[in-house]
């Protein structure tokens, strides 16, 4: 079932099927490295998602999915001394504030991506982001660029500053 039975409670009106049935899939190789050092360590992530839909999904689209670029980014982690860091990584990678309730996926899935309810990507398309951390409390300046379906692309970018401060530990 894809959506039960909501359309026809709110939008009786509207030609809906809720009992839509698909078969949808993807595979995400990635590789990644980490240089092991007490003070300086570079890293990076490159992956990739390769996604399809066969019949038609929930919005009548299908038969449709890509190949595209999820992860590629490169990062820096300085450690002054213990308990003072600092970070700083740029490029497409998955990125989520606190609990990710507000903010947490990046990039969309469905349409002509395919996979529209296991929603594979998850990186936006560009990140920028430094963290500065001292003990239990750090502060990340941050730029978002939402990976969009090309179809739908609003050009949604998030700049900000996320602050976390975390008890007990």
């Amino acid at each position: 079932m894809a959506f039960s039975s909501l359309a026809d409670t709110f939008a009786a009106s509207v030609e809906f099927n809720p009992d839509k049935t698909w078969l949808e899939g993807y595979i995400k190789p990635a590789i990644s490295f980490k240089t092991r050092n007490d003070q300086l360590n570079f890293y990076g992530n490159y992956s990739v998602v390769l996604s399809a839909t066969a019949e038609q999904d929930a919005y009548d689209k299908g038969d449709s999915g890509r190949l595209t670029l999820e992860e590629a980014y490169l990062g820096i982690n300085y450690v002054l001394n213990d308990g003072v860091s600092f970070d700083f990584s740029v490029g497409p990678r998955e990125k989520k504030l606190g609990t990710g309730m507000l903010i947490a996926n990046g990039g969309s899935s469905g349409f002509e991506r395919g996979a529209l309810k296991f929603g594979p990507r998850k990186a936006w398309e560009m990140a920028a982001m430094g963290t500065f951390n001292v003990s239990d409390f750090d502060i990340t300046g941050l730029y978002l660029d939402a990976n969009e379906v090309p179809s739908n692309d609003t050009n949604t970018t998030l700049n900000g500053v996320d602050v976390n401060y975390v008890l007990g530990q």
